[in-house]
């Protein structure tokens, strides 16, 4: 049985998104709401529920370019100059990030212009994302084997709504995850906003779907799986998660939501890559037609099996390490409490 090459590259590559949206997604989601939050002590939390693993989840971003570039290097250079001014500002938006994540801890008078780098960054990264995969949909205009398009096509209305669709995904990821990792008030304010960001994606999604005959007709002519029965079973399935999720958000347990969180946002990568599949360029390039040499792609797909593991085995010990609830530091309790020094 000879081993399809283009396939298995595909297969990792959509491994890495799956990891990349649900562990960065949820760290983004935290940064976007960081200035929901009034009270500094809460946002230092917050912070700190995500400065263990923050930075490794983007390592899975770094795959999926890696993977793209070396495994189908014509289909990266047709995505490179299409997505130029998303890809600038997501990749501003996440050095921003980590300068403000770092900054933020060294002062306490302007720690609130931080927390607000920090939170601008993260919607930043976000909305990109939504970009991308809105003009990813719509589809990407190539002549003669080049980008023939301009790089504002993303700015599309259709890629504005994709662009709120993932934002709001995100908040929802990150609203439950500050439910299983903090207590108190803070527990009881990200249950509120994950309901919130729970019917913020049933709206976004429905926008998407009823906009998609008028602002997107490429999908409806050329995705073989945009058909009204499926539409209706996806538009079904996420009013159902969602349900489930708000159901669980009543009750007093605080890894369930984050579970339904993570079904929903996997609800939503399966539609996008199902209405694309086969193509890595859509609607014009697939996997196979953009796929590099078959030595190049065995030398690679042998490397990145040989590394999985070892990234899957550190992730994994770093959640497991850092697992549990995260309490106010000392300073900030006694902060918080310390009496006036005159009356």
């Amino acid at each position: 049985m000879t081993l399809d090459l283009p396939l298995a590259w595909a297969l990792v590559i959509g491994f890495a998104l799956t990891m990349y949206v649900i562990l960065d997604g949820f760290d983004l989601g935290v940064g976007m709401l960081l200035l929901t939050m009034g009270n500094e002590s809460d946002r230092d939390i917050m912070v700190r529920s995500i400065a263990p693993v923050w930075d490794g989840n983007e390592t899975w971003l770094v795959l999926v370019g890696a993977g793209l570039l070396g495994g189908f290097p014509s289909a990266y250079g047709i995505a490179l100059p299409a997505f130029y001014l998303p890809l600038i500002v997501m990749l501003l938006s996440l050095a921003l990030r980590g300068t403000a994540f770092e900054f933020r801890f060294q002062t306490r008078r302007r720690r609130w212009i931080w927390d607000a780098a920090f939170s601008i960054g993260s919607w930043g990264a976000a909305l990109c994302q939504g970009l991308i995969v809105g003009a990813l949909l719509t589809g990407v205009r190539v002549r003669d084997s080049s980008f023939a398009g301009s790089a504002l096509d993303c700015l599309r209305p259709f890629g504005l709504l994709t662009a709120l669709t993932v934002a709001s995904a995100y908040m929802v990821l990150g609203a439950t995850w500050l439910m299983i990792r903090t207590t108190g008030t803070l527990a009881d304010a990200s249950r509120a906003r994950a309901r919130a960001a729970g019917l913020s994606v049933i709206l976004a999604v429905l926008a998407v779907v009823g906009s998609a005959p008028r602002l997107a007709p490429q999908v409806m002519a050329k995705a073989a799986i945009w058909n009204p029965v499926s539409v209706t079973l996806f538009v079904a399935s996420v009013v159902g998660i969602c349900g489930l999720l708000q159901n669980s958000l009543r009750r007093a347990s605080d890894r369930f939501p984050f579970a339904w969180a993570m079904i929903l946002v996997l609800l939503v990568e399966v539609a996008f890559v199902s209405t694309v599949w086969p193509f890595i360029i859509p609607y014009e390039l697939d996997f196979w037609h953009a796929a590099s040499a078959e030595r190049s792609q065995m030398v690679l797909l042998v490397g990145a099996v040989a590394i999985l593991p070892f990234v899957l085995a550190y992730s994994a010990y770093s959640y497991f390490v850092f697992r549990g609830k995260v309490a106010p530091e000392p300073e900030e309790v006694s902060a918080d409490t310390a009496l006036p020094e005159s009356v």
